[in-house]
């Protein structure tokens, strides 16, 4: 069945976002390019080294974006759903996405694209014991994370994991920053606007194929009942109470939760500064007050639709404040309540005072180790110290390619694509 809305992407199309709208007039040349996938291996397909720009920066037509490079239809029309091919793999997930969004991919590149989403799953520890009839049998989860741009919600998931009070490795991770980072084309982009400066960024040029990438992900845990964490922003409150109902009905075995992730407005300015001058990637303040004023809102109307909802105050040299949303008057704001709630006759977390030294994180060794722990076997090619310290991927520091000041995982210069 195809679902009227697509799993975890929370903004409308936009026709803008897209450099080349005239398919004819420039999207042909890169299908010399898809028709050269056909003839590799699978094994080969699921290889970054398959794809450019590592396969050939000149055939690729870099002004259009992958989730066009690869479509299905040659003509430029969106194909019919029974005209829809699907690789094995995920076909059910497939199957259940929304294609009057997305372009369904040429078989060679949907065999990419479940490299990336088996390694997100091989990297989760399934610590839920669903033995029939066991005393220790958990329902599965879903967390939206929630909060404004730069608040630092990866850095307390990091916190929270380190002090076992939220058993982070037991979820499938969706992050589409991150898949951003796991699309071979991506340094390609940076490369060529690095040399052609347009009003369009490299993550702008995968995001589609990465939506696309979190949506079957995240059809496919639900079939198999897994934890997940979905990584946004709950903005768009429309959309997610829509999702919110559709998982009551169709998946009423699932627990929903909210972890929101807040900070002072002064506090969140003074990081997008300190983020800015780190990167060279600042953010318009506008945008930024935008974000501070939406989401809040967002969590507050879509709160009641979750099982619990608890908002985790960010602020610098403050120890991280815990506050139940809902429901208001079943939990106490301690930590060792909160880490109750994910266990299950388990040993719960203890009592902990966590103070925030996000600011401190592009320094801070033993974080981007905890943060590689817990990232790195699903997202190969994600930046911990951009984990930590930014609250984004920086977009710059893939397969090879480090353009901001994330020496931390720099790598050798043989190893650097030219």
């Amino acid at each position: 069945t195809t679902h009227s809305s697509h799993a975890t992407h929370s903004a409308p199309p936009l026709s803008t976002a897209e450099p080349c709208a005239d398919f004819n007039s420039a999207a042909f040349r890169f299908f010399s390019c898809a028709k050269m996938m056909e003839h590799q291996s699978e094994q080969d397909l699921t290889q970054s080294s398959a794809w450019p720009p590592k396969s050939g920066y000149d055939i690729f037509d870099w002004t259009v974006s992958t989730h066009l490079a690869y479509r299905q239809r040659e003509d430029g029309n969106r194909a019919e759903d029974d005209e829809l091919v699907f690789a094995p793999t995920f076909s059910e997930a497939r199957k259940k996405l929304d294609y009057s969004y997305h372009n369904n991919p040429i078989p060679p590149r949907q065999i990419f694209q479940d490299a990336v989403i088996q390694r997100v799953i091989d990297a989760v520890v399934d610590v839920r014991d669903c033995s029939a009839g066991s005393a220790t049998t958990m329902p599965p989860t879903i967390v939206f994370t929630a909060g404004p741009m730069g608040v630092g919600k990866s850095y307390v998931l990091t916190q929270l994991y380190q002090q076992h009070l939220f058993p982070l490795d037991s979820f499938v991770k969706i992050d589409p920053d991150m898949i951003k980072n796991e699309i071979p084309e991506m340094g390609g982009y940076q490369e060529y606007l690095r040399q052609n400066p347009a009003q369009t960024t490299a993550a702008t040029q995968v995001h589609r194929e990465s939506t696309q990438i979190s949506d079957v992900l995240f059809e496919h845990s639900l079939e198999q009942k897994k934890n997940i964490l979905v990584d946004g922003s709950l903005r768009d409150t429309a959309w997610y109470r829509q999702l919110f109902n559709r998982l009551r009905k169709e998946v009423p075995h699932y627990r929903l939760r909210i972890v929101y992730v807040s900070a002072s407005s002064d506090v969140i300015y003074q990081r997008a500064e300190s983020r800015a001058e780190k990167t060279g990637r600042a953010v318009p303040r506008q945008l930024l007050q935008e974000s501070m004023d939406q989401v809040p809102k967002s969590v507050n109307i879509l709160k009641d639709l979750t099982d619990e909802t608890v908002e985790i105050i960010n602020n610098d040299d403050e120890p991280l404040m815990l506050k139940w949303l809902y429901p208001i008057d079943k939990h106490s704001a301690d930590w060792e309540d909160f880490s109750k709630i994910w266990k299950h006759g388990e040993e719960k977390g203890k009592p902990v005072q966590m103070v925030c030294r996000m600011m401190e994180g592009f320094d801070e060794t033993e974080q981007h180790e905890t943060a590689r722990c817990i990232w790195q076997k699903a997202y190969p090619d994600f930046c911990p110290r951009c984990t930590v310290a930014c609250d984004e991927q920086c977009g710059m520091c893939i397969h090879g390619k480090h353009l901001c000041a994330c020496e931390v995982c720099r790598r050798p210069p043989s190893e650097i694509i030219t």
